[in-house]
Parts: structure tokens; C-alpha cells; sequence
């Protein structure tokens, strides 16, 4: 499939690069679509726990939480956050919230982790601790005997920004501000983690269309495609990834399936 020139909203910048569009639900059967099918073969229980870690508990994180909580009526799901100011929101979620700073010193592992903070927050504006703190939360792992670790990454890391069809395999960018993504996927692949390369994310409120509209103007070519994967379907994903072993190790690019125009 041809692509233009897209831009990608990762939760706090704009990177220019063309994406294989993945059905996102062939993920969610455990198939990858566009590529050689990998299948994901339902692995057994975690050792006695299905608590989950979920490092960054924001738009994304607590989708997944509620995901997770609606289909393991005895389990703990706890979110790290920067400040205090959505603890209460998380709680009512049934997630027990804790912040980065208080994570740090807990000793506690956790059969399964999901890390989706974004690489850029005000207090890290260039992802200058980001890959450190993939390594923190690596230690909060058991590891992949007894659960997964997913990483959700961008599609943006990919170099391709001629219109040409990509995958997993394709070459990534050198840019300074993909390097942090990389580094950390490295890092989580090494130790038996997943990847996801997300498409840009959105819902009503966040997203491509929310950005230009506030704008007031769309630069670039208005027949350009993008990419572009909901919050909802994104959380599904991730959640695919959390609940099926033969995952660990791999790296996958998630989309909608559904490219759109800028116009």
C-alpha cells in the first residue's frame, strides 16, 4: 500500500514518516496482517498473579487498566504517575495509583508491566531520563516466566517519508528525537518484552483533528494520508500483547486500518 507523507501524533510531538496500515483487528485475533502471519498462541496463567504494573497511567494506561480489571475479577492493577492530581480519578477506576518518584524505592515485582509513558513531559521536555526509566521499570518486572512486558513505542521511529509501504522490518530514523523510543526498544526486546510501534493516537478530544483544528489551518498536502489508531483499539492492542506469551520478543506495528486524508 502506497503512503504519503504523514504526520503521527505521539502524545507530544509530530513526526514525519509513512506506516504500514495493520488491521487492528487481525491483531486482536493474534494474527499480523500485511506481513508473515505470526501467530499468538495463548500461553498459561502467570505464576499465582495477573497484577499489572502500568507505568504511565494516562489516556492510555487507565484504557488498559480497565481492560484488564474487567477480565480478572482478583487482581491488583497499580499506575505510576508524575503528581498526585488523578490519584483520586484512578482509585475510583479501581487502579491504586502511585507516583514515579515513590515507585522508584518499591521492591515489589509484577508478573506482568506495561510501559507507555510518553518519551517528552514538561518536567523531561527531552527525553533526557526516558531510557532510564524504561530500565526502573524493567526492574519491576518477574519476568517472562511469569508474565509480559509491553512497550508501546511510535510508528513515527521509521525513517520511510516517500510514499512507500513499510513494516516491521523497515529501516528507522537516525533523528535525535527518535532515539530515546529506540534505545528503550532495544532494551525491551532484549530482555524477552514486546513493542508496539503505535500510529498516532486519538479519541473525540486528542488526535490529528483536534490539533489542526485549533490551528485554524492544515499545512502540507491536504490529500496526504495519515495513520491513525483510537485510544479504545490501541488499548486492545496492548492488551492482546499483555495476555499472549509468544508475543515476548517481537515488535509490531498497530494501525486502524483505516487511513484518511488531511482534507
Amino acid at each position: 500500500m502506497r503512503r504519503d507523507s504523514l504526520y503521527a501524533r505521539r502524545r507530544g510531538g509530530w513526526n514525519r514518516h509513512a506506516l504500514l496500515i495493520l488491521n487492528l483487528t487481525c491483531l486482536c485475533l493474534l494474527t499480523i496482517c500485511s506481513v508473515p502471519t505470526l501467530a499468538l498462541v495463548a500461553s498459561s496463567a502467570a505464576a499465582g498473579s495477573k497484577d499489572l504494573l502500568v507505568v504511565g497511567a494516562g489516556n492510555l494506561g487507565r484504557r488498559v487498566a480497565g481492560l484488564w480489571l474487567g477480565d480478572n475479577e482478583v487482581t491488583r492493577v497499580i499506575g505510576t504517575t508524575l503528581t498526585e492530581e488523578s490519584h483520586a480519578h484512578l482509585r475510583a477506576l479501581g487502579i491504586e495509583p502511585i507516583t514515579v518518584s515513590d515507585a522508584v524505592d518499591m521492591d515489589e515485582k509484577f508478573p506482568n508491566v506495561l510501559f507507555c509513558a510518553p518519551p517528552r513531559t514538561k518536567s523531561n521536555p527531552d527525553s533526557s531520563f526516558y531510557v532510564q526509566a524504561v530500565r526502573d521499570a524493567m526492574q519491576h518486572w518477574a519476568g517472562q516466566d511469569h508474565g509480559c512486558f509491553v512497550f508501546t513505542s511510535s510508528g513515527g521511529v521509521i525513517s520511510e517519508d516517500s510514499g512507500r509501504v513499510v513494516s516491521e522490518e523497515s529501516p528507522v530514523s537516525d533523528s535525535p528525537g527518535v532515539l530515546p523510543l529506540l534505545a528503550a526498544e532495544e532494551i525491551v526486546l532484549a530482555a524477552g518484552g514486546t513493542v508496539l510501534r503505535l500510529a498516532g493516537l486519538y479519541d473525540d478530544k486528542r488526535g490529528g483533528h483536534a490539533y489542526w483544528m485549533k490551528a485554524g489551518v492544515v499545512k502540507g498536502n491536504s490529500e496526504g494520508l495519515i495513520n491513525l489508531v483510537h485510544y479504545d483499539d490501541a488499548a486492545k492492542a496492548v492488551q492482546a500483547a499483555l495476555t499472549h506469551r509468544s508475543a515476548q520478543g517481537k515488535l509490531f506495528l498497530v494501525s486502524d486500518g483505516v487511513p484518511m486524508s488531511r482534507r
